[in-house]
């Protein structure tokens, strides 16, 4: 296991100002959209851009698309930096199926990409409307967690900017490495992700729908079906009695 790598944040392109904020706003929701939190907003949308300066005594949050339930990516009465603008592919192996992406890119972004090439995430939320840096954030899981985990058992590496303005290049085995897979963005603000993708022959799904009637009989489909299908999904019709009242 390597050692971190520190490097200092250097200003890639000539005369970059300190980062300014672009509204104070209680406009920037959860999914849940509630709760609503005033907040201070910067962009940053380089990834040699500084981090932004807060007032003194304001913590910083990165926020990518807001699809957090709860206030996970709310700071209230802080500041908080959006970071869409940095959605960039920095790099590609076609072969082994190795991207590097900046942070701000969404799962449809490199999906976009990745499909045609025969290239897909291994690990997929119920929405491809996320960033990256969320993904590893959250550490978010998909429908195939009982086979291969979460998204971070899929990050090669990743960049972190600290609070004290220095980069760090981590990687699976590291302590920050692991503090900040699901770490919500309290370790620093992420520039970029290696992901390693799984290869696909298309973009179709083979899939089988099966009707259960009770909390019994969906167990044991679920043991089951966990030994001989990559996805598994479920989820109870409510109204399904007045339909059909084959079941009790």
């Amino acid at each position: 296991m390597g050692a971190l790598r520190s490097v200092p944040l250097v200003h890639g392109r000539a005369g970059v100002p300190a980062l300014k904020p672009v509204r104070v706003a209680a406009d920037l929701l959860s999914w849940g959209r509630y709760p609503a939190a005033v907040q201070t907003v910067y962009a940053r949308d380089w990834c040699d851009d500084p981090l932004p300066m807060p007032e003194r005594g304001m913590s910083l949050l990165a926020r990518g698309m807001g699809r957090s339930y709860g206030d996970s990516c709310l700071n209230a009465g802080n500041a908080v930096a959006l970071t869409r603008g940095m959605n960039r592919l920095i790099d590609f192996d076609p072969v082994e199926g190795v991207v590097a992406c900046e942070a701000g890119m969404t799962l449809d972004e490199l999906i976009r990409f990745a499909l045609p090439r025969g290239w897909f995430p291994a690990v997929t939320p119920g929405t491809r409307f996320v960033t990256l840096g969320g993904c590893v954030a959250n550490d978010v899981h998909g429908k195939n967690h009982h086979k291969v985990g979460s998204f971070g058992n899929f990050v090669e590496a990743l960049e972190l900017v600290r609070s004290g303005g220095h980069r760090v290049v981590c990687s699976p085995g590291q302590p920050l490495f692991e503090a900040t897979v699901g770490g919500l963005g309290l370790t620093g603000l992420i520039n970029w992700v290696r992901l390693r993708l799984m290869p696909v022959r298309n973009r179709w799904i083979d899939m089988e729908s099966i009707r259960f009637g009770g909390l019994d009989e969906f167990l044991a489909l679920s043991r089951e079906s966990e030994e001989k299908y990559q996805y598994l999904v479920a989820w109870v019709d409510t109204v399904a009695r007045l339909r059909d009242r084959t079941h009790p």
